[in-house]
């Protein structure tokens, strides 16, 4: 055996979620007992899907009190936001309830997040009285960098800001592979990446000189992949395809 190209498609397969698959061979691969082997991803498909807002997480109220203490709950479709985004969609909503101004011939939110890339902390800016309660349930008050707490003026956020919600890099494991480590430890992690598209957008990694993982087992009977962050924490692709190109083949060393 020179190489054995190994495809798995989440698609293909029912009752899994796409983030943590796995495969059963009608005819499982032996290995050679006297030799070593090595997996690699040759390529990966995925669609960024995951969301550092939503319902699941317990991050997707957001409270404000207007000038005569009026509370107003919106509740932030489940999606990944950038500061931008976050403040383009609260003006939307804002202008719908009567909550912009007029500053000249400009409508502007009474509610504002401006970035710090120099701290890489956001600034709360209110006007007309408004208020900000980030201490009502499901705040996104930790993504942001602020406080549980009631903020009645514009202010600093005393944290810095997790925008991505504590996925920094992708990692992807492939059950086989057994010679590779994780902050010390012993996994079966065999690629990792940053994104490099904007949300909703299709994720395309063909790694140029892939990593070779020693194989850990003496014959391939199933093969399980799953996609975690850095924290290895399952992600949930919400049940968008991932489609694996691995590469098995005979250690020439």
């Amino acid at each position: 055996m020179s190489c054995i190209p190994l495809f798995i498609d989440s698609s293909k397969i029912s009752n899994q979620n796409s983030q943590d698959i796995s495969v059963e061979f009608n005819d499982p691969i032996k290995l050679n007992p006297d030799h070593k082997y090595l997996v690699s991803l040759n390529n990966l498909t995925m669609w960024y899907s995951w969301c550092n807002i939503s319902t699941a997480q317990a991050n997707s109220k957001f409270r404000y009190l207007r000038a005569n203490n009026d509370p107003i709950i919106l509740t932030i479709p489940d999606g990944s936001y950038s500061i931008s985004q976050l403040n383009a969609w609260l003006f939307d909503e804002l202008d719908v309830l009567g909550d912009t101004y007029l500053d000249g011939n400009e409508k502007k939110s009474n509610i504002i997040f401006e970035v710090n890339y120099a701290t890489m902390k956001l600034r709360l800016e209110l006007t007309n009285g408004f208020k900000v309660d980030f201490g009502t349930n499901n705040s996104p008050y930790r993504i942001l960098g602020f406080d549980p707490v009631l903020y009645n003026a514009s202010t600093n956020a005393p944290n810095q800001a997790d925008i991505t919600n504590g996925i920094n890099t992708i990692l992807i494991h492939c059950s086989i592979a057994n010679n590779s480590f994780l902050n010390g430890n012993k996994t079966d992690v065999i690629y990792s990446f940053v994104p490099k598209v904007v949300h909703g957008a299709q994720i395309i990694e063909q790694p140029y000189n892939p990593l070779k993982i020693l194989v850990g087992v003496s014959n391939i009977s199933s093969i399980r992949m799953t996609v975690t962050d850095q924290l290895n924490r399952i992600i949930d692709l919400k049940s968008e395809p991932v489609f694996y190109s691995l590469r098995l083949e005979k250690d020439s060393n």
